[in-house]
């Protein structure tokens, strides 16, 4: 059974450890890849390194087909929307990104990433603990 974690929990940038509850959305420190890409989520001593576990765009794009997406949708609570042919999951208040999703034996972590020159910041929106 997945749940939402509805305590405290890490998020580690690369550089500094933030801690927050829910949805997370900051800079950040650094905009080198090789820092921010070993960003991490932390509950209870467990981890999910975000952009390297399992990582796939919520999308038909390139790793879902539309049914499979759809049971995505479904299960995490998310939206669908068709363009130019191709359907992505999106949120109420976020329906102009394009959201991933990250996933290890712990947990399943759904965000997007922002920026004009290449991602610059990080929007968490759900973090569910397997």
């Amino acid at each position: 059974q997945k749940a939402n974690i509805d305590e405290n929990y890490t998020f580690f940038d690369g550089l500094k450890i933030n801690t927050f509850r829910n949805q997370y959305n900051a800079w950040f420190t650094s905009s080198d890849f090789s820092i921010w890409c070993n960003s991490y989520v932390e509950f209870n001593n467990k981890k999910i390194f975000i952009v390297k576990e399992n990582l796939k765009t919520l999308s038909t794009f390139s790793h879902f087909n539309k049914e499979e997406l759809e049971i995505l949708v479904k299960k995490y609570e998310l939206e669908i929307k068709e363009e130019n042919g191709f359907f992505y999951a999106f949120t109420d208040n976020k329906n102009t990104r394009q959201l991933e999703i990250s996933e290890n034996d712990n947990f399943v972590v759904i965000y997007y990433l922002e920026g004009e020159r290449g991602p610059e910041s990080i929007n968490i929106h759900k973090v569910i603990q397997k």
